[in-house]
């Protein structure tokens, strides 16, 4: 969080403090639409009683990028998708919809999600999906037993991925592939994986790998494009920044990309503003924006790996 938002910022927001440090610069600030100004940020969205209650965006001034976060009674809850930046072409609505199955399972430890959450996850991922006019159909939701404790798990991989920062873009391929068999054993993946469909394993949180990433898919270090069903999803319910716990929704739209091979896009700062920050494959931020030749390859991904014809 401190790449997104800042410290000074974030912390006001989590402790609901954010109004008292910014400045109105427009509209009502206290009691309807308004925008509150930062040195390092912008944040525009409802305000009630003086705090921000609702859905806001928040430009980041430094970085250039949008994000979108929900806030109850002016502290921050929820990260969210940017539905805003998707664009609907007809000429790909008029295709065929390329329907994929879903299993999600959730791990039974402490502070996992309900089924609720899960199914707002897909539903928020087929209205961005909807642009490339792949659906993505829920089959289950099961609740799982872990394959070791998942505290076990954390401390093996501080214990060998170091930096933590850096450590899987960094790691050689057979120390890489140790933990990657310890992720497999953690989420039973021999008994529990579906061959027909995507696999998404709801995690309590990305503590392990907060300095890396919010999400995770496993896949074959040797082979990152797949032309078979071989990769499944890690998706945290909690993000953690600083030892602050916030609901992750926005994330598996943009992980379904990399089930697709759709990998990430870079950096296009022109005059104050990362252009690319608002497409889904942009890593750590709220967009939701497919380019027309990632929808094209997506969907032949789709029809490749899931034996669509």
């Amino acid at each position: 969080m401190k790449k997104l938002l800042g410290i000074m910022v974030l912390g006001l927001l989590l402790s609901g403090n954010a109004y008292a440090a910014g400045e109105c610069i427009k509209g009502n600030c206290s009691n309807g639409y308004g925008t509150l100004s930062f040195d390092t940020a912008t944040l525009e969205g409802n305000f009630k009683d003086g705090k921000f209650h609702g859905v806001f965006r928040l430009f980041n001034k430094t970085q250039g990028r949008t994000y979108v976060l929900n806030l109850e009674n002016g502290k921050a809850t929820e990260f969210l998708i940017d539905e805003k930046s998707i664009k609907i072409d007809k000429s790909i609505t008029s295709k065929k919809t390329l329907k994929i199955d879903v299993y999600a399972f959730i791990l039974d430890v402490a502070d996992k999600p309900n089924n609720n959450f899960v199914e707002q996850q897909i539903e928020t991922s087929n209205r961005v999906w909807k642009q490339a006019n792949i659906f993505w159909n829920l089959k289950s939701i099961e609740l799982i037993k872990p394959g070791m404790t998942w505290n076990k798990y954390q401390s093996y991989y501080e214990k060998n991925c170091k930096p933590l920062k850096s450590c899987f873009y960094n790691l050689s391929k057979s120390k890489a592939e140790k933990i990657y068999k310890r992720i497999d054993k953690l989420v039973n993946i021999k008994k529990n994986k579906k061959n027909d469909g995507v696999n998404i394993f709801f995690l309590p949180d990305n503590i392990p790998w907060r300095n890396v990433a919010n999400a995770m898919v496993r896949e074959n270090p040797k082979k990152q494009f797949q032309t078979e069903n071989e990769k499944y999803i890690l998706l945290p319910y909690l993000r953690v920044y600083d030892g602050y716990l916030i609901e992750n929704k926005s994330t598996l739209p943009h992980e379904l990309g990399h089930i697709l091979n759709l990998t990430h896009v870079k950096k296009d700062f022109v005059n104050g503003v990362d252009n690319n920050s608002k497409r889904l494959m942009y890593s750590g931020t709220s967009g939701a924006y497919l380019e027309m030749y990632e929808i094209n390859n997506s969907r032949e991904s789709a029809k490749t790996i899931f034996k669509i014809k």
